[in-house]
């Protein structure tokens, strides 16, 4: 993957405060999860990545983290989820319903088409 200039790059963000501890495996780091690793790394003041990398050695790398993206302010999702200019749906559904409403309308659409014809 590239950017716009064409350098290289991955696909981490590098917003440390969207990636949370999911699973801590040894009982001490328990209580990390959940916690942003920029949270974590404040709490014991040292870098982003000496906090991800010192939790991650110390689990024996079996920490598992999670990038949170979306949903993680709930007064966005009251207004978004409260107006009512909202559909709650899925991609798939959609397509479908198009298809369903194009084979259904198509038909009537040449029954009208011949009726005013005549």
């Amino acid at each position: 993957m590239t950017d716009r200039r064409g350098q290289a790059r991955g696909y981490f963000n590098r917003r440390w405060d969207l990636v949370q501890v999911y699973l801590a495996t040894k009982k001490q780091n328990q209580a990390l999860q959940g916690k942003s690793v920029e949270h974590i790394a404040k709490e014991q003041g040292k870098s982003t990545i000496d906090a991800f990398l010192d939790l991650s050695v110390d689990e024996e790398l079996h920490t598992l983290f999670q990038i949170v993206e979306r949903g993680t302010d709930p007064k966005a999702q009251q207004e978004i989820l409260g107006s009512n200019y909202t559909v709650i749906g899925t991609a798939m559904a959609a397509r479908v319903r198009m298809r369903m409403t194009a084979m259904t309308t198509a038909p009537l659409c040449w029954v009208t088409g011949c009726a005013k014809s005549r």
